[in-house]
């Protein structure tokens, strides 16, 4: 169960090691994605994924969200990227998984509009024109991980899941 209280607050705007996926196709495979919507919204999301003589996957996404905002200096910027690799030998006693991850978010941040009450003329003017409280703050995140992991597997029956991860390295 979880409460949600100690949740990252750009947790929904940023890919998380545990989301990198690893893929086996028989072929390219291609998903792109794009919404736009009010404000400027766009949205854009891009996978694509392909196996290599049944050994090495490359996996490539890449996720774009970008936003005018309502108000003065709201702004946002998000872009997220990893791709991931894994490889099996032919007798798939040998293999690895790797990925690089990068997170980049930018958010412009006005601190709300300045009187804390809207009067009825006020509905009707453009929203971009209301006075906000801050108009230089901005928040800029970045985060640049990969990890690479070896593995061997030390019997030959593959119906016994036993095997020996020697090797790994992990970045943050």
């Amino acid at each position: 169960m979880d409460l949600g209280l100690f949740d990252v607050p750009l947790d929904d705007y940023i890919i998380k090691k545990e989301d990198v996926e690893y893929y086996r196709t028989k072929g390219p495979f291609a998903e792109l994605s794009g919404i736009a919507g009010s404000k400027q919204l766009q949205l854009f999301r891009l996978l694509f994924s392909n196996t290599f003589k049944n050994k090495l996957n490359v996996t490539l996404r890449l996720n774009r969200y970008t936003s005018l905002g309502f108000y003065t200096k709201q702004q946002t910027f998000t872009n997220n990227f990893y791709t991931s690799n894994n490889y099996t030998t032919k007798n798939k006693r040998f293999g690895f998984t790797s990925y690089i991850l990068v997170n980049n978010n930018r958010f412009q941040e006005n601190g709300g509009i300045i009187n804390d009450t809207l009067r009825q003329q006020d509905l009707l003017v453009s929203k971009d024109l209301i006075p906000v409280k801050l108009s230089g703050a901005s928040r800029d995140n970045r985060e640049l991980s990969a990890q690479y992991a070896n593995w061997f597997k030390l019997n030959k029956d593959s119906s016994r899941l036993q095997s020996l991860y020697w090797f790994a390295i992990f970045v943050q």
